[in-house]
Formats: structure tokens, C-alpha cells, sequence
């Protein structure tokens, strides 16, 4: 209580400090850097394939399990999860945050993939391996939003 009476006696000091605090503000305002989509980065790979006309379960049996299979095991991969839906299986990747060679991990996952092509249905038309983006994620959410 004793400094509080000091400080409405001593209106000098609350100016100042008033003062200093609008300047700091002032000053880490200027500085702080600003993006419209900053810099953030996703540590996920993603694995699309489509086989037409295939139910949910066909797909998770004959396409989404082998892929699991094949990439157990990789490197920095804190966590597999999977969708299997008709036509279409999905196989993400997330790998560790101090994982810094994303890169080369999707030429690993198309390594792996492509080595139990021959074990996945004929009727498989295509196996996307891909780095999923924050721009690709803005996209569909303004996409859906828009919608």
C-alpha cells in the first residue's frame, strides 16, 4: 500500500513509466513480422490411391493395409493413420517436429510404395505420394468455406 501512495504522489514516475511502455509497445510493433500465411510447415506425407469401384473394405484390405506394412518402420514417423473409403485409401504420415529432411522421406515413401506395386490389385490407377503443405490445407478450408 506504501508504494501506491508513493506513485499518486509522484505523478513524474507514472508519466514515465507510462510513457516507456507506449514506446516499447510502439517499438515491438514495428518490428513484429507480419504474414498473411505465415511460415508454418506441416511434418505430414500423405499416401492417395484409387481403385474404382472398390467398397471401403476392399480398399483397406487390398490396398491401405500392404502400404501400412510397407512403411512401418521409416524413419522420424511418429504416427501412421489411415482412411479407406470407396475407391480412394488414404495413408498419412506424421513425422517427428525435428524431422528436417522431408524431402527425402517422400522419396522414401515412393521407394516403399512403389516396391509392393506389383502386390497391390491390377486395378490400381494411381499412387500419389506427396508433402502435404499449409498453402494446400488454407485451399481446401477457403474452398469449403466458400462453398
Amino acid at each position: 500500500m506504501k508504494w501506491i501512495t508513493a506513485l499518486i504522489k509522484d505523478s513524474f514516475t507514472v508519466n514515465l513509466l507510462t510513457v516507456m511502455v507506449i514506446l516499447l509497445g510502439i517499438v515491438g510493433l514495428t518490428s513484429m513480422r507480419r504474414d498473411l500465411i505465415p511460415p508454418l510447415q506441416f511434418q505430414k506425407i500423405v499416401v492417395n490411391t484409387s481403385l474404382s469401384g472398390a467398397t471401403p473394405s476392399e480398399v483397406e484390405k487390398f490396398v491401405t493395409y500392404p502400404i501400412e506394412e510397407s512403411l512401418k518402420g521409416l524413419p522420424g514417423v511418429t504416427e501412421m493413420h489411415s482412411q479407406s473409403k470407396t475407391g480412394l485409401s488414404q495413408v498419412y504420415l506424421e513425422y517427428d517436429i525435428n524431422y528436417t529432411d522431408l524431402e527425402s522421406a517422400v522419396t522414401q515413401v515412393q521407394t516403399r510404395v512403389d516396391g509392393i506395386r506389383n502386390r497391390l490389385p491390377e486395378d490400381v490407377r494411381s499412387i500419389h505420394v506427396q508433402r502435404l503443405k499449409v498453402e494446400d490445407v488454407f485451399l481446401v478450408w477457403l474452398g469449403l468455406q466458400g462453398f
